[in-house]
């Protein structure tokens, strides 16, 4: 099976926007019905047509009678600077601020600034480094008080996963199944010149050498909503969305419980149709407005941090195959 760039960045995008009670409605663990969502991030253009900006979005929604205001906060977990100091500034408005991670009950995330990082943090803060960006956690402050836990441990993950009568291998099996169903559509749709030019392989090292090209076309993904939401496939999408989008709204019902008026869900970008239709369906809430963040500048002249390491290297390989 050979995988082109489009579907490589469908999978590292999606990943990027995914990461790491009393009575109330009951939640389904099927995909809600689709119908027409909301859009939770966008890219503007400047006046030459050019991606001058990522914004993600802030959407408010509504009872049809009372003063409660829910808001969804669609994250990207690499942005630049700016994009998480407007963040912070923004979750001091609410009582309550529903987060993810994947962590025991209460948990927050540990960020130990000054101990010496481990090969696996150096890799995960890699594509931020290659791209300009910043993680998220570094600047979100998760100790605030009005921060709440909103999410499944590993070991509730596992139990669900074992509930479904699953184990790795069923797991490995599904995903590669759903991999070739992707694949195979996307064979399907190869009509058209363009799109034929956007599935051919790439050469890693030349979108290395020039990020704000790489930075554009992760940001093209990112404003796919059909690709984020389904980029995973089924299999991952059930248990990396579905049961923690679910778990999250346990913890929400929890706060309508408790009286709380002003309530937000800060998750993945990815998260956020399904989110939506919960919202719509369970608790009668309807999307009331957007405000948007710029999370990414996709302006050219940034600096090009790997840039003559990369050349080399290009350069090195023009040398193997002119042997």
């Amino acid at each position: 099976m050979t995988f082109n760039r489009f579907t490589a960045a469908s999978i590292i995008t999606t990943a990027i926007c995914i990461s790491h009670a009393s009575d109330g409605p009951t939640f389904a663990a099927e995909r809600l019905p689709p119908e027409k969502t909301s859009k939770f991030i966008r890219i503007l253009d400047d006046e030459r047509g050019q991606p001058a900006a990522m914004q993600t979005a802030i959407t408010s929604y509504r009872p049809a009678k009372g003063d409660l205001v829910v808001d969804l906060i669609a994250a990207i977990h690499l942005g630049d600077r700016s994009y998480y100091d407007a963040l912070n500034k923004q979750f001091e408005s609410y009582d309550a601020l529903l987060f993810e991670l994947v962590a025991p009950e209460g948990s927050i995330p540990d960020n130990n600034p000054g101990q010496t990082e481990s090969i696996f943090k150096i890799l995960q803060r890699l594509p931020g480094t290659v791209l300009g960006l910043e993680s998220q956690l570094d600047h979100i402050d998760y100790t605030k008080p009005n921060f709440v836990h909103a999410d499944l441990s590993p070991e509730e993950i596992s139990k669900k996963v074992s509930e479904r009568g699953d184990d790795v291998l069923t797991i490995v099996i599904s995903v590669f199944n759903d991999i070739m169903k992707q694949q195979e559509a996307l064979q399907r749709d190869l009509s058209t010149d363009d799109l034929a030019n956007r599935t051919e392989p790439t050469d890693l090292l030349a979108m290395l050498s020039e990020p704000i090209a790489l930075k554009r076309r992760m940001a093209e993904q990112f404003a796919d909503t059909d690709t984020l939401e389904m980029g995973l496939g089924k299999t991952l999408g059930r248990m990396l969305i579905d049961d923690r989008n679910i778990a999250a709204l346990r913890v929400f019902q929890t706060e309508l419980t408790k009286g709380t008026k002003r309530i937000a869900i800060f998750y993945g970008a990815a998260h956020m149709a399904d989110f939506e239709r919960r919202l719509r369906n369970d608790f009668g809430l309807q999307p009331k407005g957007q405000q948007w963040l710029t999370a990414w500048n996709l302006k050219p002249g940034e600096k090009k941090l790997f840039h003559p390491a990369l050349q080399f290297l290009q350069w090195l390989k023009l040398i193997e195959l002119a042997e």
